[in-house]
């Protein structure tokens, strides 16, 4: 005889029926939970570059991503004269097509976009100590003069 059949027995909150009440030794999540897909270097470069970090520029604290500060730091290195760093900056802000899409990846994208942030600050005249204030200004088209005559 079952606790069904027992008049005493009460089904109700918390107590359910026999017959649906999971068998002894199952469970109702056979599987278990999936396991983590493991990271591919591509999605761990994004979330790093993602990542902001603080820099002191001029005397005050500003929260950037990695990418930005990568950035920054090619383009300072290209306007002290490091030419493999200026190749590099230069070949991103050419690789743009003549209807302004480029069709890059959004990190590219960004790095033009703090490239034309940083040629809009060394434009003007910048403070003693800050960046860029001893250096030559940034010539986007690598020193190249055209002919006028």
């Amino acid at each position: 005889m079952g606790r069904n059949d027992d008049p005493t027995f009460e089904v109700g909150y918390k107590k359910p029926p026999l017959h649906s009440r999971f068998k002894a030794g199952h469970s109702g999540n056979m599987r278990g939970r999936p396991k983590k897909k493991p990271q591919t270097y591509v999605e761990a470069f994004e979330k790093e570059l993602a990542r902001t970090t603080s820099i002191n520029i001029g005397g005050k604290t500003k929260k950037i991503s990695m990418i930005e500060l990568m950035a920054k730091q090619h383009i300072a290195r290209a306007v002290k004269g490091d030419t493999k760093a200026a190749q590099l900056v230069l070949g991103i802000v050419r690789s743009t097509g003549s209807d302004g899409s480029t069709g890059l990846p959004p990190i590219i994208e960004m790095l033009r976009t703090i490239h034309a942030d940083h040629q809009a600050l060394s434009a003007g005249s910048p403070k003693s100590g800050e960046f860029g204030s001893d250096a030559p200004p940034f010539d986007p088209d690598g020193g190249e003069q055209a002919d006028e005559t």
